[in-house]
């Protein structure tokens, strides 16, 4: 690159971030961070936020009081701020889900952005002059949750964190999953001991590389307490030395350990310390402090599939996460990263699964799952709320014969596509007990199949449930 581009890149840059402070100024821009657990669906509700303010029609918006009020003129995408993170691939998700057979959007599996430029009506006003249209700059930042789930390791050092996690190994199905890794890293530690010279580099390497294939073991069991998120999705740091570490597998000892075993517990030791400084830190830091508005997607009914053990799970990792939603002036997130958090918006996804009778339950169970984030924000001052919603949906209600409610959608089969209609699944009243059966449900393919509205094809939104109300809930106050 020519000092001239350089130049011209600068300027470039330095002008946008110029925009951008104005528009903070006035108030006419959110940066919205989306996040959730694995399999929540973020890729797909960035998707169907981008549809439906890109080509949304306000009539099917009623939720969404801009819309409703006949104000809204539309929306472009923008070039976004910042060149060194990957472009959101908004495009690529609507062409999967049009493909032949449909499919969804590949899960998240990096940082990526995109903005987009929304133009609406100005209200009326008494003094009346100048434009009569005001933009607003939505910036919408998806990352894995993954990587969010290493948060709360920055408050443990290697040996809480270590005892925490052999905590949870103790109980199944961790204990079974995970026999092969302990075996591995029993074996090696005899056989070095033995032998009394070893490559200690080596021997973490080969055991850190076996610890990750429990992790992913465990990820498609439904588990979600995963840590470090980094093994399961390294992003830039692939291969990288810095991700060879696990926990001690060992309980502590008063006797001191032998000379190998310790070399071996300091280097992880050290392993687990440059991680959290130079690997969690700076992604958090350069990141947080910059959004002012946060999406948290819950797969509440792919935990009811599983069952009561993925469920206590997702709980038990919603409330490792508490650190993650806590913006007080005394929070560690606060003292770290500074971020300017006004709404948190909470979303069970896959709504469309169900009759619009059970979406109220799903929401009531999704309250149930993340009551203590939802204590947590209110007592910061966060504003909070739930939504029950498909991003883009892909069934219709209908009655399967006089008196059944049913869900109709679109299955995959071994001969094609083809249109069926179902019984939705029986939600548990409650999961307090931890005593209820497993759901069973469909998973439906996109609707593109049925020329239900598609961007390409009829230059229709896709549909979407009560989307428009998160719309209102994240954007609302800016008009």
């Amino acid at each position: 690159m020519s000092k001239q581009q350089k130049l011209k890149q600068l300027l470039q840059k330095q002008l946008n971030q110029g925009r951008d402070l104005l528009d903070r100024g006035l108030d006419r821009h959110v940066r919205l961070a989306v996040t959730g657990l694995s399999g929540a669906g973020k890729t797909t509700f960035i998707t169907g936020i981008l549809e439906q303010l890109l080509h949304g029609d306000p009539r099917r918006l009623p939720f969404w009081r801009v819309a409703r009020e006949g104000r809204l003129r539309g929306a472009h995408l923008s070039a976004q701020p910042d060149q060194q993170i990957p472009r959101f691939q908004y495009e690529k998700a609507l062409a999967t889900m049009a493909s032949n057979p449909p499919k969804w959007p590949a899960s998240t599996r990096s940082l990526s952005e995109i903005r987009t430029i929304v133009r609406a009506d100005k209200k009326a006003s008494w003094y009346g002059g100048g434009r009569d249209y005001r933009d607003l700059t939505i910036d919408l930042l998806d990352y894995p949750g993954e990587w969010l789930l290493d948060l709360p390791m920055l408050q443990q050092d290697y040996a809480q964190w270590s005892a925490q996690q052999r905590e949870l190994l103790a109980k199944e199905p961790r204990q079974q999953l995970a026999s092969t890794w302990l075996q591995q890293w029993f074996h090696s530690s005899q056989a070095a001991q033995d032998n009394q010279q070893t490559d200690d580099d080596a021997q973490v390497r080969e055991t850190a590389a076996a610890y990750r294939a429990f992790l992913q073991s465990a990820r498609q069991q439904g588990l979600y307490l995963l840590q470090p998120g980094r093994l399961l999705l390294p992003g830039e740091f692939e291969n990288a030395p810095i991700l060879d570490f696990f926990p001690w597998p060992e309980e502590p000892s008063e006797a001191s350990l032998p000379p190998h075993m310790q070399r071996l517990y300091d280097l992880l030791e050290q392993r687990f310390e440059a991680y959290k400084k130079e690997v969690v830190t700076p992604f958090f830091k350069q990141h947080f402090r910059h959004f002012n508005r946060q999406v948290l997607l819950v797969d509440v009914l792919g935990a009811l599939r599983r069952g009561p053990t993925a469920v206590a799970d997702l709980q038990l990792t919603l409330q490792q996460l508490l650190p993650s939603f806590q913006y007080g002036s005394n929070s560690l997130l606060n003292r770290l990263f500074q971020p300017r958090v006004e709404k948190v918006c909470i979303v069970a996804t896959k709504a469309d699964v169900l009759v619009p009778e059970q979406h109220e339950q799903l929401q009531q169970l999704l309250k149930s799952i993340v009551s203590p984030i939802l204590d947590s924000l209110r007592f910061d001052g966060i504003d909070v709320e739930l939504h029950a919603v498909a991003a883009i949906s892909c069934t219709q209600a209908s009655a399967r014969d006089a008196e059944v409610a049913a869900v109709t959608g679109w299955e995959q089969t071994d001969n094609g596509v083809r249109q069926v209609a179902v019984k939705p699944p029986q939600l548990p009243k409650s999961i307090s007990s931890g005593e209820f059966k497993p759901i069973a449900y469909i998973d439906f393919v996109p609707a593109v199949a049925a020329g239900l509205g598609a961007t390409g094809i009829r230059g229709e939104a896709l549909p979407q449930l009560r989307l428009d109300a998160v719309l209102e809930f994240l954007t609302g106050d800016k008009w």
